[in-house]
């Protein structure tokens, strides 16, 4: 790698070394008396010699779990290994610590089912899920994939994974000659065989199963694993699921100018996948996975990224910094600062793919002494290679960031200026600034180019104006650059390039037609081919050197240019196609979906398209906004119609943060009227759709796309809301499904779904679907239920449901005073408590009972607990109430005091009760003159 001078060097370290392999082979002895599928075999596996210098910081394997799957993702089984051969740490005999094994390999044991049958196992140490219960909880049975994407580790803790296929998983058995294979009991020999076992003679022959010391296998357990399994799980090299970064002080020819103190890094991802996937080929990453023929006994950066592997964010980035917090102020406390040791200093993060303008690129904040005057100053490091490009962060690999020297900017006094700041290095690399046409490096060198992304659909001859120039301060003279800046063109396809080397157009430019007339400027002539029936594809790389003074760093623009013909607006197979309705009433539903072509350029964004029904008789059920123009159906060309305007944005096509496109685009409508007995098929209409001409253009990007829409047709769609929400105390959603397809339908479980009931059927059905109670009190939980149809053209259905946080009750008394409350003659009151409780009292003259009914409101809120806990009546007068108070409803138990200046009774109800109504009566009296000064009710509400 070039050497950068007076600048940032980086390398790149493998930091992760795993022991050889030795070929696997298989077992081909016979097995003649296998058991029932199923029957658990117990399962040796190794580690490799474990240490620190392999595992980087804090390697301690706390745990060992086993996930097996069939061949198809189904998840069979999850199980606990038992270390066979613990290190010698007195508190916890299962735990190596700190990797400090020696050469010793960890082994450990762990039953399996038997299975004659492919098996895919997934070893995960310190797995954040312990049990098969709580796995089911998190992933439900939702597919291999799906279940390791569901677990992560946050917070720093760590997780080793790796993931090996077995043909089958089967027990040893005694192969007619002798056994065991140096083993302490090599007693078995001829066929049969024999042994004493407590006086009895035991017979063994061969194709017995027989455990690992010898004996017959007689009661059904203890079988032991087969030479094929024992061979292929020796020393599995597990895969950490956090990179190191490493900053070190810059010596002898990369000698520093600056001498680093300490260093922290920013936007680094909240958590870390245990599992490497690889989304876009929707496969474990190769790289990492020990059954795959490219795994290196050393990882590497270039062995990593050439498999393709983007690498993996299981949660968004931490931004993990505020100018005001005063953990970032290098007055205070280093709470989140990594102190230089002889020079370096080394931090762990969770592996991440490329930044994007949402997944912020992370950078290190680095503090030291400057040119050796004692004061301390601050930069900005992005993390990129020495042409400015940001890479990866994958897991098991170790960063190297060696400073050296530093020239052009003296740094910031604290970390809060240098992380507003630009960065040191180039922002040529940045995906924040890939569409932006003018960058700086912020020490004065600034390159501009014209356009960074050009669309055509016709061969021509395109000019391009670039200027490079270095302005030392502002108001200064600039110094051009631009004679050295150079322009290469590659080629996604080189089969189908957009165009061959630009051609240069005279030299210097200062003219009318640039961006800016007060610059001086190159034009160049860029000859874009004929796209015949292909799109064409090129780049032109514009790269300029700055100035020595600040560095001598590259700086380039990628300019992409595309020819193509007027695409259709189809991918693959995928057309233009409407669900249809099912009937003629009014509000029928019907949704469209349009299909984009793939390597569409961001300059042809935004995209609107024209949608017009040909029969008119459709509004949007979308809010699509709508204008008038003439039909675009040639029958009606002299009609004045209007349009539906549907406008999709560059970030709705691309994902940067995934790096994957997004094709389809639905937009829904319905009908206006009922057309009941109008004649069939009066709802029935054409859809055409077509891009609207942009500004300045006088072609189309597409050509006009048409569908029908039918009346009457099969239907599959959720009947009713396709997405509900729910309190956190509900474990039951119900959702329905209409079928008229005569097709099968199938139900897939989102993370964390429970069940679903029943999983699959035909025509219209009702399905029960089961969550756990939301015990978050932060945070709303999101479960998904799809439904696939077996019949070509149906698109699936998600059912989605939003489970509100947690409700955190807290103990509330409120007193109502009631100096007029008298119970005589047919006296009634009704109170109210706020708007949880409401009181009704009420008696009547020459009645022999009077009594008062509590009844939680709950505020428009459904309560699962009994809320109401206590009741005090305090009386003015008790000739007749005294301790005649009886419990009509609620439960618990009342108490008279005369004790104090008024006497009370008090009902009180450990358990609760939402309703509560409490009766005064004296027998034999038919005057009841109840006089209540005041109430307090205590009962449990929703805290704010």
């Amino acid at each position: 790698m070039e050497k950068m001078k007076k600048y940032i060097y980086i390398l790149f370290a493998a930091l992760l070394a795993v022991a050889c392999v030795e070929p696997l082979q298989p077992y081909l002895g016979p097995i003649d008396n296998e058991p029932e599928e199923g029957a658990p075999v117990i399962i040796e596996f190794s580690l490799p010699p474990t240490t620190k210098a392999d595992w980087g910081y804090k390697p301690t394997i706390k745990t060992m779990h086993v996930m097996v799957f069939n061949s198809r993702g189904v998840l069979k089984q999850y199980q606990e290994a038992t270390l066979s051969n613990p290190a010698a740490t007195v508190d916890n005999p299962q735990q190596i610590e700190n990797g400090d094994q020696g050469a010793a390999n960890p082994k450990y044991s762990v039953e399996i089912n038997m299975s004659s049958n492919e098996r895919i196992l997934h070893f995960i140490a310190n797995s954040p899920v312990s049990t098969l219960e709580e796995l089911i909880a998190l992933a439900g049975s939702s597919g291999e994939d799906a279940i390791l994407n569901a677990l992560t580790t946050s917070g720093g803790d760590a997780a080793y994974w790796q993931r090996v296929k077995l043909d089958k998983i089967d027990a040893y058995t005694y192969d007619g000659v002798s056994y065991p294979k140096n083993t302490q009991n090599p007693r078995l020999q001829g066929n049969p065989a024999s042994y004493l076992d407590h006086g009895q003679r035991i017979y063994v022959y061969k194709g017995d199963f027989i455990k690992s010391n010898g004996d017959k296998v007689l009661d059904g357990t203890g079988y032991f694993m087969s030479d094929y399994v024992k061979g292929a799980l020796q020393n599995i090299p597990l895969i950490r699921n956090y990179a190191e970064i490493k900053v070190t002080e810059g010596t002898g020819t990369q000698a520093s100018n600056f001498h680093p103190k300490k260093f922290a890094l920013v936007y680094v991802p909240k958590a870390g996948s245990v599992a490497p996937f690889d989304t876009p080929n929707n496969r474990f990453a190769d790289a990492y996975r020990w059954d795959s023929s490219v795994f290196s006994e050393t990882l590497s950066y270039s062995g990593v990224h050439g498999t393709g592997y983007a690498g993996f964010l299981a949660s968004s980035i931490d931004p993990n910094y505020d100018a005001e917090d005063p953990k970032w102020n290098p007055d205070a406390q280093d709470n989140n600062f990594i102190n230089f040791s002889s020079g370096t200093a080394t931090a762990y993060m969770y592996e991440r793919p490329l930044p994007t303008a949402q997944q912020l690129s992370t950078c290190i904040l680095v503090c030291g002494d400057m040119d050796n005057v004692g004061t301390n100053r601050w930069f900005k490091i992005e993390i990129t290679d020495t042409s400015g490009g940001y890479f990866p962060i994958y897991r098991g690999l170790s960063y190297d960031f060696v400073i050296g020297r530093i020239d052009g900017t003296k740094g910031y006094d604290t970390a809060a200026e240098a992380f507003n700041h630009d960065p040191i290095g180039d922002v040529s690399g940045s995906v924040t600034t890939a569409t932006i046409e003018q960058i700086n490096d912020g020490k004065g060198t600034t390159l501009w180019v014209e356009y960074i992304d050009y669309v055509t659909t016709q061969a021509e001859n395109k000019t391009i104006y670039y200027t490079m120039y270095y302005q030392a301060t502002t108001g200064a003279t600039p110094q051009y650059l631009t004679r050295d800046v150079t322009l290469t063109v590659s080629h996604p396809n080189a089969q189908y390039k957009a165009t061959d080397a630009p051609t240069l157009t005279g030299s210097e430019y200062n003219g009318t037609g640039t961006p800016d007339d007060t610059k001086t400027w190159y034009v160049a002539t860029v000859p874009l081919k004929d796209p015949g029936d292909h799109a064409l594809h090129s780049i032109l790389k514009v790269e300029g050197t700055t100035p020595a003074a600040t560095g001598s760093k590259k700086m380039h623009r990628d300019v992409h240019y595309r020819v193509m013909d007027i695409q259709n607006l189809q991918n693959g197979d995928n057309i233009l196609k409407a669900t249809p309705l099912e009937n003629e009433e009014k509000d029928q539903e019907t949704t469209l979906t349009i299909y984009l072509p793939g390597d569409l350029g961001f300059s042809m964004f935004p995209i609107t398209l024209r949608i017009e029904a040909e029969n008119g008789n459709y509004t949007t059920a979308d809010g699509l906004p709508v204008e008038s123009g003439p039909s675009m159906f040639e029958s009606n060309s002299n009609k004045q119609v209007f349009y539906f305007l549907k406008t999709i944005e560059y970030d709705d096509y691309f994902k940067a943060e995934t790096g994957a496109y997004n094709y389809a685009f639905t937009a829904k409508f319905k009908t206006t009227r009922d057309c009941t007995g109008e004649g069939a098929g009066t709802n029935a209409t054409h859809f055409r759709v077509q891009d609207k001409l942009k500004t300045g253009r006088t072609t189309y990007y597409f050509n006009p796309a048409t569908c029908d829409v039918r009346v009457g047709g099969p239907v599959f769609k959720i009947d009713g809301e396709s997405s509900v929400t729910v309190n956190a105390n509900v474990t039951e959603v119900t959702m329905k499904i209409k079928n008229t397809t005569g097709g099968t339908w199938t139900l897939t479980k989102g993370a964390g779904v429970t069940s679903v009931n029943p999983e699959s059927g035909s025509g219209n059905g009702e399905i029960t679907v089961r969550i756990p109670a939301n015990t978050d009190e932060n945070n709303t939980k999101t479960y998904t239920v799809q439904a696939n149809l077996d019949i070509d053209g149906y698109q699936p259905l998600e059912f989605s449901i939003m489970q509100n946080p947690a409700i955190r009750y807290e103990s509330v008394t409120r007193t109502i005073a009631t100096t007029s409350s008298t119970f005589n003659t047919s006296y009634a009151y009704t109170g109210e408590f706020s708007s949880e409780v409401s009181i009704a009292c009420q008696g009547a003259y020459n009645r022999t009972n009077g009594y008062i009914d509590f009844e939680n409101t709950g505020s428009g809120i459904t309560l699962s607990a009994n809320t109401i806990t206590e009741i005090e009546i305090t009386w003015y007068s008790t000739t007749y109430a005294a301790n005649n108070t009886t419990v009509s409803s609620g439960g618990g138990s009342t108490t008279f005091s005369t004790s104090g200046q008024y006497p009370t009774t008090r009902w009180t109800n450990a358990s609760g009760s939402n309703t509560v109504s409490l009766s005064f009566a004296r027998s034999g009296n038919s005057t009841q003159e109840f006089t209540i000064r005041q109430i307090k009710v205590t009962y449990l509400h929703p805290a704010e």
